[in-house]
């Protein structure tokens, strides 16, 4: 999706634009310090097609701004691997599936700092892609899920109702996992006919 910014847009867009800009870092990057997403990039709120606001990402507004248009097809992939960079020297057109077998391949341990290699290796083909998963953080989750599952079986089951009513197999309808006291049926359904009049 690109910005479409016109040559008068870029003109004066460009000092509002960089205004959001931190002095560049010893790394070169020009870090955004505007709004972000949930995802570390970067977001700017543009006026296009008569006075309507959309967002976008603000590192494909800076390679629009100061490089040119995105071509069609293709996604910007930073080089330098920093999502809040804006720094056009850092971003290069590529296809998704490029960007995204670049990002594998630069990651070399998982978030938990197993490496990523050998038999702590899974990989997992999905829809769109292959899955690269930490073994060792797979078997520990798996480990927390099943103690869990474990408690939750173990757990003391209620005697009574809020009503006072003893929860006995004849006394209770289950659905699902859920129990509900028989009698408590009709006087919660004839509480609520009598609330909604």
């Amino acid at each position: 999706m690109t910005t479409q910014i016109t040559d008068s847009d870029r003109r004066s867009g460009l000092r509002t634009f960089l205004a959001w800009v931190i002095e560049p870092t010893e790394t070169g990057c020009w870090q955004w310090r505007g709004a972000s997403g949930h995802d570390g990039y970067g977001v700017v709120n543009l006026t296009v097609e008569y006075k309507r606001r959309q967002q976008f990402k603000a590192h494909r507004v800076a390679y629009e701004l100061l490089v040119g248009p995105i071509p069609e097809g293709l996604t910007i992939d930073h080089l330098c691997r920093n999502t809040g960079c804006v720094n056009p020297e850092h971003m290069e057109p590529v296809t998704a599936a490029e960007n995204a077998r670049r990002v594998h391949a630069g990651r070399t341990h998982c978030k938990n700092g197993h490496p990523l290699e050998g038999e702590n290796l899974s990989k997992y083909k999905t829809a769109k892609s292959v899955r690269r998963v930490c073994r060792q953080c797979h078997r520990e989750a798996q480990l927390v899920r099943y103690h869990e599952q474990k408690q939750l079986k173990g757990r003391q089951l209620k005697t009574h109702c809020l009503r006072g009513h003893e929860l006995t197999e004849e006394n209770v309808i289950r659905r699902g996992r859920s129990r509900h006291c028989k009698p408590c049926g009709p006087a919660r359904y004839a509480e609520k006919k009598a609330a909604s009049k």
